[in-house]
């Protein structure tokens, strides 16, 4: 499995698959809105806006590969002591097959190369079949709105590993030093074997 910044134009793509898993989701129901197929125009426009997939343009997004194929998505949004995973969606026909917790896995690797305490994210909460793969994954809820559950992992850092990084990488997260650009975020996205 491969993880792929997305850049330039690719991001339209990424808008647009994200799109289509979550409409091929159990019943639709990773969208705000769930249309007939023959609206889908005008569903894909109500994802667009109602969802944050505009600000999606501005986050950290990457393509999940199994060879050339792409088979998921995510997108991070870096917060003072969390990592929000900010999109997640992977291909109807690569579901079930454990995807999902791997790309968890390597961005919670992330928030801990950062020095981030928790992992967060937004669940529509009609979503069922995602708030059971996050709380599966350890994720609990903190807090419940009118059309969004709250959810939460904390990371367990040890604070010897992250001054090994910090030596590697010349800076301390608990010292405030660790770089946490997106220069950084991809060059931990871009080591191998992860």
């Amino acid at each position: 499995m491969q993880f792929e910044a997305v850049r330039g134009i690719k991001r339209l793509q990424f808008l647009l698959l994200e799109y289509r898993f979550f409409k091929d989701s159990e019943e639709g129901s990773a969208l705000p809105l769930s249309l007939p197929w023959f609206l889908s125009p005008l569903s894909l426009m109500l994802h667009i806006v109602k969802s944050r997939a505009l600000a999606l343009l501005r986050l950290p997004c990457y393509f999940v590969k199994l060879e050339t194929k792409i088979v998921g998505l995510c997108a991070i949004q870096e917060h003072h002591e969390s990592l929000l995973v900010a999109s997640l969606g992977v291909a109807k026909e690569y579901r079930r097959l454990g995807i999902t917790t791997r790309i968890l896995g390597y961005i919670e690797t992330i928030a801990k190369h950062m020095g981030k305490r928790w992992l967060e994210t937004l669940v529509l909460r009609k979503n069922i079949p995602a708030q059971r793969l996050y709380t599966r994954y350890g994720f609990t809820f903190t807090q419940s709105e009118r059309t969004h559950c709250i959810m939460r992992k904390e990371t367990r850092i040890d604070h010897r590993v992250l001054c090994l990084i910090a030596e590697k990488e010349g800076s301390c997260g608990r010292c405030r030093h660790l770089d946490t650009s997106a220069n950084t975020m991809s060059s931990i996205i871009a080591e191998p074997g992860v």
